[in-house]
């Protein structure tokens, strides 16, 4: 599984359930420029767990481990486009773990997996226009926008924006 210097991509067990919730998909900061639901209780968490897992057996999509704190502190994913480019399926972190250079390790995790594993030749990124870290972090990865995506948030059907960022593996 992919490792960084500060982090584990780990697959998801059942029992990651309650440090997910309290750490991510309970806290509205984390859902903010995702395409997800805030989950309400420890019951959505324990069922949102299991499907987790399922996913993460037969994807490639990992949570996110902070080794010195042996801590879940997110999740991410990459999967391979129709034409077999390689796209990251968000990065997410919780609050405490921004600003510490570890989307930085996670977005070259990914683009490493991507080459390495998967065989692609090219890396695609997507945000939302207002998600002004994820924008720099993909820039300063050398990262160039190839495209402004119109769709719909899959929550409500309200349309929005995805910027569509790509680099050359």
């Amino acid at each position: 599984m992919p490792e960084t210097k500060d982090l584990i991509l780990c697959k998801a067990v059942p029992e990651d359930w309650k440090e997910m919730w309290e750490n991510v998909w309970s806290r509205p900061e984390c859902a903010r420029f995702m395409f997800w639901d805030v989950t309400a209780d420890e019951a959505a968490a324990r069922d949102r767990m299991e499907r987790t897992a399922r996913f993460q057996r037969a994807h490639d999509a990992w949570l996110i481990r902070e080794k010195k704190s042996g801590q879940l502190i997110g999740f991410t994913g990459v999967f391979l486009e129709e034409d077999g480019a390689a796209a990251e399926q968000g990065v997410c972190l919780c609050p405490e773990y921004w600003r510490k250079g570890y989307g930085t390790q996670v977005l070259r995790a990914l683009t490493e997996y991507a080459k390495n594993e998967l065989g692609a030749s090219r890396f695609i990124c997507r945000c939302r226009p207002e998600n002004d870290a994820s924008r720099r972090l993909i820039e300063k990865e050398g990262f160039r926008l190839t495209e402004e995506e119109a769709v719909n948030d899959h929550r409500d059907g309200t349309p929005c924006v995805l910027l569509r960022f790509e680099k050359e593996l």
